[in-house]
């Protein structure tokens, strides 16, 4: 997970205007972004590797996808919000975390050990979806019929 450079170009990288990328703050995000039109979500995953992580590609498995409608806090939009998250797992080629201009840090987060309010974007939801709980919170059943959680990165159409 990485704390986030807001002077990145997140809005291309990430789907995040200025203002949205300076309110992160202290905050862990996991990598991520919406998928851009006509793209699958595995390219979708090869590009966040490469663009937000500097990395080459690298096999990926999944996704596993899931589903959830909600209404967003302080939203004046009557119908609810709706995310269709693709979670990948990869394994990183090293021991040390990647270092990329996207992020003032990244860091391998040990969930288990991290408060909620310190996770970005209600991440924490994608997070328990792919079996990682952070502290303090109850975990989440995957929604039925879905297949069990594969990775705790995602790309998310919104």
């Amino acid at each position: 997970m990485g704390l986030v450079d807001p002077s990145a170009p997140w809005s291309e990288i990430g789907g995040l205007d200025a203002a949205r990328a300076s309110a992160l703050g202290d905050r862990w995000m996991l990598p991520s972004s919406q998928l851009v039109f006509f793209e699958s979500p595995q390219d979708a995953a090869q590009r966040i590797l490469k663009e937000q992580l500097a990395s080459p590609p690298i096999p990926l498995d999944g996704p596993a996808v899931f589903s959830e409608a909600y209404r967003r806090p302080g939203s004046p939009a009557s119908d609810p919000h709706w995310d269709l998250h693709f979670i990948f797992r990869g394994r990183w080629p090293s021991s040390t975390p990647p270092r990329a201009p996207a992020w003032r840090q990244l860091e391998f987060v040990d969930i288990a050990k991290t408060p909620s309010s310190e996770i970005a974007r209600n991440q924490g939801d994608v997070l328990a979806l792919a079996g990682l709980v952070p502290r303090g919170e109850d975990p989440v059943a995957p929604p039925t019929g879905s297949a069990p959680p594969t990775a705790p990165g995602r790309t998310t159409r919104r």
